[in-house]
């Protein structure tokens, strides 16, 4: 069954004793069609923003992370556990202290490996990255290869990190794309 948006124009016109039909344009534009190019705009925004975040993330942009990536309040998992930061001052100071442990430890770039974006709706999406934190001598900090789940949300149409979840890089996440 076709439903959706019509965008065929059909233009029925008499000259010289006979009907002319001029199609412009065929076809039907049905609503999984609809729904599956917003998926695909969706993912290319949450790209948009995660490279945009890493971008920040390899200039140790503190404010600029927490003003403009992440939505307070956020989840994420630290090395003591599960936590939560409830505004974006505290987004910001959190990473102000990451970008202090880790240049503590010679760190002078992020190097991403995989970025996957899996949209599950309207205005929210996963995306699983895995990457390296890379010293000054060029090698990788260990753990040589890290991960983190990251749960974005739309919100006042700008996607914005509410979440976010280290996990063993040795063990990739599968992003299931049926409902349960």
């Amino acid at each position: 069954m076709k439903y959706g948006i019509l965008n065929k124009l059909i233009i029925v016109t008499m000259a010289a004793g006979g009907l002319i039909f001029l199609e412009v344009e065929s076809g039907f534009v049905t609503a999984s069609q609809t729904k599956h190019a917003r998926a695909d705009k969706d993912e290319r925004e949450v790209r948009d923003l995660m490279e945009k975040y890493l971008e920040l993330f390899n200039a140790a942009a503190a404010k600029e992370i927490a003003q403009h990536i992440y939505a307070a309040p956020i989840q994420h998992t630290s090395k003591t556990g599960h936590g939560a930061v409830t505004s974006t001052a505290e987004v910001q100071n959190m990473f102000d202290n990451i970008f202090k442990q880790i240049k503590a430890r010679g760190w002078v770039r992020s190097h991403t490996h995989s970025l996957d974006v899996l949209v599950l709706g309207d205005g929210l999406a996963l995306v699983e990255l895995n990457y390296s934190r890379i010293a000054g001598d060029g090698k990788p900090i260990p753990p040589d290869r890290r991960a983190g789940l990251y749960v974005v949300k739309k919100i006042d149409d700008a996607w914005r990190i509410v979440a976010l979840y280290g996990h063993d890089a040795t063990k990739k996440l599968q992003l299931a794309t049926e409902k349960l």
